[in-house]
């Protein structure tokens, strides 16, 4: 496992073999990541009582200025998938196709936050579904809420589907250029392929460090 504290368009990667490229990149400009007065509404508090939401935490800003990912697509890696790349789709090139995390619960309009995310795969694929319930900011369906310490964090659990969707030969290497709070690298760990995380906030960096350090534990 290799771990970066850098900016993921600065690193020389030519050193390290890389099978494939599974991310969730900054692409929301401006993105406030204060949601406190949002998620801690009237209406957010009756869906807490009904979903067990906790009162939502005000997160440290996102650098989130314009990103060239073309960075990613020249590195020659055969196989992608990209989190929120309909948010940039000028900079995809040909030849991938679609998924969508459906993340709805049961009553789908009392979910916080958007009630699908598009994953981009690449080459492509068939055009599929993920099915995760996800509540927005009050967490995932078999997640502790409270192991939430990422605004835009990702279940394990569906980065491990992502994972295995791309159909990956036994130790592959996985890079995260923007790695967050670490849910590719712990799913990588479960999984048991090899993982390159690069992250530039320090603080998040730090965050990812201790969670990819607790699933080394636990498997041996």
């Amino acid at each position: 496992m290799i771990l970066l504290n850098e900016d993921a368009t600065k690193v020389d990667y030519s050193q390290y073999q890389i099978d494939a490229i599974v991310s969730d990149p900054p692409y929301l400009i401006n993105y406030d990541t204060n949601h406190a007065d949002r998620f801690n509404s009237d209406r957010s508090k009756e869906f807490g009582r009904e979903f067990g939401a906790r009162p939502a935490k005000n997160w440290e800003n996102i650098d989130n200025e314009y990103i060239d990912f073309s960075f990613i697509f020249n590195m020659g890696v055969k196989k992608i998938a990209l989190f929120g790349a309909n948010n940039f789709t000028n900079q995809l090139p040909d030849g991938g196709s679609w998924c969508v995390w459906d993340k709805r619960l049961i009553k789908a309009d009392k979910i916080l936050g958007s009630q699908f995310e598009l994953i981009w795969f690449f080459p492509a694929r068939r055009y599929d579904f993920i099915r995760y319930l996800f509540a927005g900011m009050v967490g995932a369906q078999l997640e502790d809420t409270k192991k939430k310490v990422h605004p835009t964090q990702k279940p394990v659990e569906v980065m491990k589907e992502v994972i295995i969707r791309l159909k990956l030969k036994d130790g592959a290497t996985i890079l995260d250029p923007f790695m967050g709070s670490g849910s590719t690298g712990v799913a990588c760990q479960y999984l048991g392929y090899k993982f390159i995380g690069v992250e530039k906030n320090n603080n998040y960096f730090k965050v990812a460090k201790k969670r990819l350090w607790r699933p080394l534990i636990e498997l041996c």
